[in-house]
């Protein structure tokens, strides 16, 4: 589980950096506003916070009584509908492609993954018996 949570916190982080300087130099050269441009970064940010917890949580996860197992898949989840729905909806005007109705309600059902994913961590640190 060690193995996957640091490839996966560093894939987050890899991948950020990258989506990070293509909205700081690309989004704006292809037309996007400002605001989608703001946006965009709002995807970028929460991705690479959930890659430096990824790595956090590895390298504490000896520490730890309990699996992280389903807190660790619900945070991958929750980070690729969150800032990747947040990424499709910022550049629509770029790629042309309509999202539809249900589409936009991916971007909240991710926060909530991740929020739940901390949520069952701090749970079950504090129910762990030291």
């Amino acid at each position: 589980m060690i193995r996957k949570t640091i490839i996966s916190g560093v894939f987050l982080i890899f991948l950020g950096i990258i989506l990070g300087s293509i909205a700081a130099h690309g989004l704006k050269k292809a037309g996007l506003d400002a605001e989608k441009i703001a946006s965009f970064e709002v995807g970028v940010r929460l991705q690479m916070y959930t890659g430096m917890g990824l790595l956090l949580l590895a390298g504490i996860q000896q520490y730890l009584k309990f699996s992280l197992k389903s807190p660790v898949n619900l945070m991958l989840i929750g980070v690729t509908f969150f800032s990747g729905s947040i990424y499709f909806l910022s550049t629509k005007q770029i790629h042309g492609i309509e999202a539809g109705k249900i589409f936009p309600l991916i971007t909240p059902v991710g926060g909530m993954l991740l929020i739940i994913s901390w949520a069952i961590i701090l749970i079950r640190y504090i129910a762990q018996k030291d």
